[in-house]
């Protein structure tokens, strides 16, 4: 008998260290998951700011430079009508006086000149029209950026679920082995009294 109760004894201390031990990574991993959840939370906070930011500045360059193909656009449609003007001013002189060569070579340098600017401007134009390109893709890198950051998000939060999962399981193992120690407990006063009765038996 006393070896039986030495041998349920020491079963009972080794199971009451391993629900101690459980009760230990249980609040270890609490710990730890609250930690994690707030550093996810601040990453996305983060990255959240960081993404409206750069979407208001491209916004920003983006209505830049599209006044500014308006603008260069009106200034080549306005040079236009003036070659056109000019043009057809050039010709009526041609036709109306042959002694006005000196005033027509006069129009043809300023022609020459406004095809100039002319041929600049369509170099610029064609600049801007580049840059408004590069910052729409730049805009819909961040779109994907986004897309990728929400598939992250659900990523973690399948992750956050099995985490809550596997605490639930501790959970229930904790609630196992207490049950087991109360078992062991009161098969212990038992025992404890039997062998007390037996003792007295003895002596008496």
């Amino acid at each position: 008998m006393h070896d039986k109760s030495d041998s349920q004894q020491i079963q009972l201390q080794e199971k009451q260290s391993r629900v101690e031990e459980l009760h230990r990574l249980h609040l270890q991993t609490q710990a730890n998951l609250e930690h994690y959840r707030e550093s996810a939370r601040e990453q996305r906070t983060l990255d959240q700011q960081q993404f409206e930011r750069e979407k208001q500045q491209l916004m920003f360059e983006i209505k830049t430079l599209k006044e500014e193909s308006v603008i260069q656009k009106a200034k080549h449609a306005e040079m236009k009508q003036r070659f056109n003007l000019l043009t057809h001013s050039h010709a009526e002189l041609e036709k109306q006086n042959e002694q006005s060569i000196l005033s027509v070579k006069t129009l043809t340098e300023k022609v020459e000149h406004l095809n100039k600017e002319t041929i600049e401007l369509q170099h610029t134009s064609k600049h801007w029209q580049q840059q408004c390109k590069t910052t729409e893709q730049k805009l819909e890198n961040k779109y994907a950026e986004t897309i990728s950051l929400q598939s992250d998000n659900k990523t973690l939060n399948q992750q956050l679920a099995d985490i809550k999962q596997t605490l639930l399981d501790f959970q229930a193992q904790t609630k196992l082995l207490s049950s087991q120690n109360w078992e062991l407990m009161q098969e212990k006063n038992q025992l404890e009294g039997r062998l007390k009765q037996m003792q007295s038996m003895i002596t008496a």
